[in-house]
């Protein structure tokens, strides 16, 4: 008995996995859920879900067969019609096709191997599905018999009135002329839905794509909260954003990073948000990609880990001291060449105050400045030295006496020493205490 009720309340709540269960079918079996979104759009007022399958589907009419390619497509059996659906390319409209009931002569499902056919047999010729789950397939032939019964009843029920009307008819009007089997229209497809006006009810939603794109880039100052109508949000985050660059400024790296992966997290949590369209208070949403989905979160745990990283480095280099005295640069040069664990140890990861003469300035793309050391460059070549270079890096708050200082300066510093990479041995967070004019 068909439970025509209980269909009609799931396709009114657009509950598919419902439905799938009513007809003993798994509904995560269908590997892309994009067709059941296109799906909601293309039903009609009184029109009744009852059942799915999936897979190619094929046209035999007059001899020939044409395939409407290699994709899956979803179908459909509903009260009213077959609706074929295939949107397996995001970057186009979705095609969208439909064969009305009265044009159905029969459904037969069938078992090739592992997989099923849906047979489904209309006047001018035949549509196959292949390809199909087993069980999608007799769910779909079972149902449209129970179908078939009701009109069979509705017939029976309504005779009379039938036979009056047709009697009338005979008197008032013409008969039609009867079409010959050979002229009869083949297409089935002849009420197919326009797909260029498929997405005309997307042009008031809301393109989940776009903000959480918007959010992972611009997210920091809050663009997003103030394009999608979280304004109060966005102030928020754009005046933390404006106090991590002071506090930066400030050479208060803790405090920085701190107010840095609170932003992030809190990006994190808006995109997350978008995507369960909580985000957007229930208003209309387009659909999101899954690879984009999946890939903007991996993108910002690595982000928020990254920050977490740097945090937790600040707090460290926040508790070294400089353990005093002053090194020249030749000492840290000579600790590396004769390769001494316990010398190197004194210049990586540790605070320490060192005499050097300026070789040449350059500022960096985030305002820091670079202090290429004058002497490692000057040992002869025949002296097997491992490093190459010496940079020390200060923060842009130093800038009005870093950009006073000249080639061949001799300045003090105090630095945290990072170690050596190809050659250059680098040193950052550097604090400048005295510069002596002269070479």
């Amino acid at each position: 008995m068909l439970r025509l009720t209980e269909y009609k309340v799931k396709t009114l709540n657009h509950d598919w996995s419902g439905i799938c269960t009513m007809n003993g079918v798994d509904f995560e079996s269908f590997w892309t859920k994009r067709e059941f979104v296109v799906l909601t759009k293309v039903l009609k007022a009184e029109e009744v879900v009852l059942g799915f399958t999936a897979g190619t589907v094929q046209l035999f009419a007059q001899g020939k067969i044409s395939s409407l390619g290699k994709d899956s497509w979803l179908v459909v059996l509903s009260t009213e019609r077959i609706i074929l659906i295939n949107s397996t390319n995001p970057k186009v409209h979705p095609k969208v096709k439909s064969i009305a009931i009265k044009k159905v002569s029969g459904i037969v499902a069938s078992q090739n191997k592992a997989l099923g056919q849906l047979v489904i047999v209309l006047e001018g010729g035949i549509v196959t599905i292949d390809n199909a789950m087993v069980n999608t397939v007799r769910s779909i032939e079972k149902i449209f018999g129970q179908i078939k019964e009701v009109d069979e009843e509705k017939v029976k029920i309504e005779p009379v009135q039938t036979k009056s009307l047709e009697n009338k008819s005979d008197c008032s009007a013409p008969k039609e002329k009867e079409v010959a089997p050979s002229q009869k229209i083949t297409n089935p497809f002849a009420d197919e839905v326009d797909e260029e006006n498929l997405d005309e009810d997307l042009k008031g939603k809301i393109s989940i794509s776009k903000a959480a794109i918007v959010a992972f880039l611009l997210g920091k100052v809050g663009i997003h909260d103030f394009v999608w109508g979280r304004p109060i949000f966005g102030v928020e985050k754009a005046v933390l954003f404006i106090a991590c660059l002071i506090t930066s400024y400030k050479c208060l790296h803790v405090i920085s990073s701190l107010i840095l992966l609170g932003l992030v997290v809190w990006v994190l949590v808006d995109i997350l948000r978008m995507f369960s369209e909580k985000y957007f208070h229930n208003r209309p949403c387009r659909e999101v990609p899954r690879a984009l989905r999946v890939g903007l979160i991996i993108v910002c745990i690595i982000e928020a880990l990254v920050c977490g990283g740097n945090l937790f480095s600040d707090i460290y280099d926040s508790t070294l001291k400089d353990f005093g005295g002053h090194v020249q640069w030749y000492e840290i040069m000579d600790a590396y060449n004769n390769r001494s664990i316990a010398t190197k140890k004194r210049f990586e990861k540790r605070r320490f105050s060192i005499i050097a003469t300026v070789g040449s300035i350059n500022k960096t793309t985030l305002g820091n400045y670079e202090v290429e050391l004058e002497g490692p460059s000057a040992v002869p070549k025949n002296f097997s030295n491992e490093i190459q270079s010496m940079i020390l890096i200060f923060p842009h708050s130093q800038f009005e006496p870093l950009e006073k200082m000249q080639k061949g300066n001799v300045f003090a510093a105090s630095c945290i020493g990072r170690g050596s990479t190809l050659g250059t041995y680098t040193a950052d967070k550097c604090v400048l205490k005295h510069v002596k004019q002269y070479r």
